[in-house]
């Protein structure tokens, strides 16, 4: 169970160490995309460039507000995703909208993808091959979207963003940018997993506290600046 018991007046207590801010090597940019591009339309939905291709029986773009703040971006679709054409509707989807909820958001205002287009066959991690071959689509949709706030949800959608191999526990209590744009990137732990490890949910309670901590912060910068333009 969702631990919502945690109240969201714990972000005036929990201070977040923005000396622990970083900024990885990244091997990818994100560059502005025309934003009159239709997701609907975007070549991975026919896309062969690797075997997945061949035991696939729909490709599951991101969904969600195109002008949300925050992205949320997983490994990869599973079963249920497959079945519904929809990113993250399983039991992982259902963790992750209760854990929205649990600090004020709702799945409308946010967007959520995976690295990976297809579900891998018995939902197998992905290789690197298949990471390097997606990744551009990915690319395409952070470009298109534009948000404040990256959230990385598992070891595969952090590492391959943050090109490294630290672990999930090395990289969650960090901030860091993502591309050219320098958009906030967080790092938390997949709801996959947190329904195989429940004991871990407190730690991703945090940091769903965090990640609104810093989309006030970014909101609250923009008004801010907005009233000392006009």
């Amino acid at each position: 169970m969702w631990l919502d018991y945690i109240n969201l007046s714990l972000l005036l207590y929990h201070g977040f160490d923005m000396a622990k801010e970083k900024t990885i090597g990244h091997r990818y940019g994100t560059n502005r995309a025309d934003t009159k591009s239709n997701l609907k339309n975007a070549p991975a939905i026919s896309c062969t460039s690797c075997n997945l291709h061949k035991t696939r029986k729909k490709s599951i773009l991101g969904v969600g507000n195109k002008k949300a703040k925050i992205m949320f971006i997983g490994e990869a679709p599973g079963a249920a995703e497959e079945v519904q054409g929809e990113s993250f509707v399983g039991r992982a989807g259902k963790l992750l909208n209760t854990m929205l909820k649990s600090v004020g958001f709702n799945r409308e205002a946010v967007y959520i993808t995976n690295v990976l287009k297809f579900r891998s066959p018995g939902n197998r991690s992905p290789t690197p091959k298949e990471i390097k071959l997606c990744l551009p689509y990915l690319q395409q949709e952070i470009a298109l979207i534009q948000p404040k706030i990256i959230v990385a949800l598992g070891r595969t959608a952090a590492r391959t963003l943050l090109n490294t191999r630290e672990s999930i526990e090395n990289l969650r209590s960090h901030v860091y940018q993502y591309g050219m744009q320098k958009i906030v990137l967080l790092v938390t732990y997949h709801p996959a997993y947190l329904l195989r490890m429940p004991g871990e949910k407190k730690k991703a309670n945090i940091d769903f506290l965090r990640i609104k901590k810093f989309l006030i912060s970014k909101h609250m910068l923009y008004k801010s600046k907005a009233r000392y333009l006009r």
